[in-house]
């Protein structure tokens, strides 16, 4: 495993990080048993990934919880995790409490990097929200604060964050076939010495090449076509197009559609880490066997034909 330092806020992560949001119970992509993501983590430690990204909203505080079980005493480990998102209202009198508490599912004294999840655009900006966090940073319980940005709101989200130099890290989206950030944010991000935290970078599974256009996702998952919007059905066409063509690239490059695709969001040095979602310790090993793998110059201009697009948000 290779290791990039995250931005200004100094701390050091795994290139390949590991996603929480469906590891204990049900997630966001359907149900997992809670030894499926114990064992995750394990193995995923095991292959020196060391950043772990939750939030207070994944299985409805159990994600935080077992990463806490299983990982909360490890010095080496990086915890995101993030206030706010789903059904959790994001407002300066929550911020504390709301970080108190996932401390206390962490079974950690500080959390790494907390991130306002999915804010409006008006509330990076706003003098309470940043007090609450400087506050926090100042008495220690949290090392760096940032934001996850709107899906599609990335760009204006993004240039609020860089006007305020207490913001240290964004988690985007970013992957083969939505690649808006590459332009619009990531040289940007760079200059400012902001961290880059690539959110579905396997663009949900879908650049896996486990998927097809005719699979049947469960209704408890949000990929299922009866709870997408148009917009969001639209996306899911984009990545199976990219996937398609995946394929053929990575059979080229004589590796995995999953490591080609963690390789090329790699391949940008303002991207600290790519936190593909894990649930299985297969899934882990996967997924971090991307660390250190090089594409060629023709797989990069290939990938250039797959210039992203700006998306509205997922609810």
């Amino acid at each position: 495993m290779r290791y990039r330092q995250l931005g200004r806020a100094g701390i050091m992560v795994s290139e390949v990080g590991i996603g929480t949001d469906s590891i204990a119970g049900q997630g966001t992509y359907g149900y997992t048993e809670e030894s499926d993501g114990i064992a995750m983590l394990d193995r995923a430690y095991a292959l020196g990934a060391t950043f772990f990204d939750t939030a207070e909203s994944y299985c409805d505080g159990r994600s935080e919880e077992l990463i806490g079980r299983v990982l909360g005493n490890k010095s080496d480990v990086a915890i995101c995790t993030k206030v706010g998102g789903g059904r959790s209202k994001l407002e300066p009198g929550r911020i504390r409490p709301a970080a108190e508490e996932s401390l206390r599912r962490l079974r950690r004294d500080r959390i790494d990097v907390y991130l306002l999840h999915n804010p409006q655009t008006e509330q990076l900006s706003d003098p309470a929200i940043i007090e609450e966090l400087e506050a926090l940073r100042e008495d220690g319980l949290i090392a760096s604060y940032g934001a996850s940005l709107l899906l599609g709101a990335q760009s204006e989200q993004a240039e609020v964050v860089f006007d305020h130099p207490g913001y240290t890290s964004i988690q985007v989206t970013l992957n083969l076939a939505e690649q808006g950030v590459t332009d619009a944010i990531l040289p940007r991000a760079q200059e400012m010495g902001v961290g880059i935290i690539a959110r579905v970078p396997l663009g949900s599974g879908v650049l896996t090449g486990k998927y097809s256009r005719d699979t049947q996702f469960p209704e408890n998952d949000r990929r299922s076509t009866g709870k997408v919007r148009e917009e969001v059905q639209r996306q899911m066409d984009l990545r199976f197009s990219a996937s398609e063509q995946l394929r053929t690239w990575s059979a080229q490059e004589g590796i995995s559609m999953t490591q080609a695709a963690l390789a090329w969001v790699l391949s940008f040095d303002a991207v600290s880490s790519a936190i593909p979602g894990c649930k299985s310790a297969a899934q882990a090993e996967s997924n971090t066997a991307a660390s250190g793998v090089t594409l060629s110059p023709a797989f990069m201009e290939h990938a250039r034909t797959f210039k992203g697009i700006d998306l509205q948000p997922h609810p």
